[in-house]
């Protein structure tokens, strides 16, 4: 990901008919209020003041889900919350306010996480002490006094025996002398606890939205619209968030319930870059089309490590049984197994390379094996998988994103979540799942 060309989404402010209430004011470690009248007020709803430490923050950010929306790309990305921490900080130490002149942020001293680190990678990137400490801004703060000592005069005698008082050498002391400058120095470990603090109450606004029953009532929309907040509103830390909104109108419909069901935060933006992408062994194997999630026709990429995450986090909160075929409560996932097939360069488009959602089918109709496929698929593959309605592609939209998105002066880099994502199919794999392959060069 290239951090400096991360831009505001510039989403539509969400109608009435949308969300209830429009913006969120936020602080270090509380929610101060919100507007709009269809809200519980504070004296019914207890305030976040307990500040959790460091490395709890993070545990608790790594189960927490988020999707990256590009509005240019018209594609997303799910990533865990300690994933999208890094990107937040990784953007505010080279844009304003924290960036830019004075900012002391070095990305050669920085220890990124490594390509094959796993699904924590970014989660021990943010723990590692080396990063935690390091210096981002140093900054004048004031002024405090300093004690000196003065030496205490000494008495002489005289030729009348009388006893004076001689002074030391420097009878009046420099009133400079007693003062110091008092610098304060913020380092990583603090933006990203600030950032943490901001994403953990979007999370729980989202939660308080999802099961109010006011807020589902009102909730009905005749096309499916994709809700949250600027990604950039975050990195500039504005104290409030504006809640935005895009409609979807092609694959985007078949994966927006699933952001719902898991009560995943959206954060839009523009340029968030290659995400995820097939390792080289399989890059290979793909065609062009395909090699990376194609932009211009709202999938959504997702890490095979988070869909295991959300399958077993599902199970534990008793949303459905062991032998479901549900990914999450109320979806089903019946795997496509040509979805996993590679195809090389003189493919001819056979392969349909994207997973289809569908709402819960009736009982009768969820047969054990499809959950014995889900099972296998889960078990055998890495990487990540599309999510959509269709696998065609019309080329037109992808020769027309890549010239818009396009900028001459600053070539756009992978974004470091999964420059060597591997996407393998069952005849391919060791058995073993690696996660999401990870490279934050930035």
């Amino acid at each position: 990901m290239n951090y400096e060309e991360i831009d505001w989404a510039e989403a539509s402010k969400c109608s009435a008919g949308l969300a209830i209430e429009e913006k969120l004011t936020v602080s270090v470690s509380k929610i101060i209020g919100v507007s709009g009248n269809i809200v519980r007020g504070n004296k019914d709803k207890p305030l976040k003041t307990e500040q959790l430490p460091y490395k709890v923050q993070i545990s608790s950010a790594r189960k927490i889900y988020v999707v990256l929306y590009d509005v240019a790309a018209q594609r997303g990305w799910l990533a865990d919350g300690a994933s999208v921490l890094l990107h937040l900080v990784r953007t505010q130490v080279v844009q304003e306010p924290y960036g830019g002149p004075g900012c002391l942020f070095d990305p050669k001293v920085f220890s990124h996480p490594e390509i094959d680190s796993g699904p924590n990678a970014a989660a021990n990137a943010l723990k590692e002490d080396q990063n935690m400490k390091h210096i981002i801004l140093r900054e004048f703060d004031s002024y405090e006094n300093e004690k000196i000592s003065h030496p205490q005069p000494k008495i002489v005698s005289t030729t009348d025996n009388q006893s004076n008082y001689e002074p030391p050498g420097q009878e009046i002391p420099d009133p400079d002398k007693g003062v110091k400058e008092v610098y304060k120095r913020t380092c990583f470990k603090e933006l990203v606890s600030k950032a943490w603090s901001t994403l953990e109450q979007i999370h729980d606004y989202e939660v308080d939205l999802a099961t109010s029953h006011n807020v589902k009532n009102l909730r009905f929309q005749s096309r499916p619209t994709l809700e949250g907040y600027e990604f950039m509103d975050i990195v500039s830390a504005e104290h409030s968030l504006t809640r935005r909104a895009v409609t979807l109108e092609s694959n985007g419909k078949a994966w927006v319930n699933l952001a719902k069901q898991i009560r995943a935060v959206t954060l839009f933006g523009r340029h968030f870059g290659e995400m995820y992408r097939p390792a080289e062994t399989v890059r290979a194997q793909t065609c062009k089309l395909w090699q990376n999630a194609p932009p211009g026709h709202e999938y959504l990429a997702v890490p095979i490590s988070l869909l295991k995450e959300i399958k077993a986090s599902s199970r534990r909160k008793g949303d459905f049984g062991e032998d479901s075929s549900k990914i999450a409560e109320a979806l089903d996932w019946l795997p496509s197994e040509q979805g996993f097939n590679t195809c090389g360069k003189k493919c001819t488009r056979s392969h349909d390379h994207v997973q289809t959602l569908h709402p819960s089918w009736p009982m009768k109709r969820n047969p054990r094996s499809a959950n014995s496929k889900q099972t296998d698929i889960l078990a055998k593959i890495n990487g990540a998988i599309i999510f959509g309605i269709s696998g065609h592609l019309d080329t037109s939209k992808l020769k027309f994103l890549s010239t818009v998105e396009a900028r001459p002066e600053i070539t756009h880099n992978d974004s470091g979540l999964g420059s060597s994502l591997q996407i393998s199919s069952p005849n391919n794999s060791n058995g073993t799942d690696s996660g999401v392959d990870v490279d934050m060069t930035g």
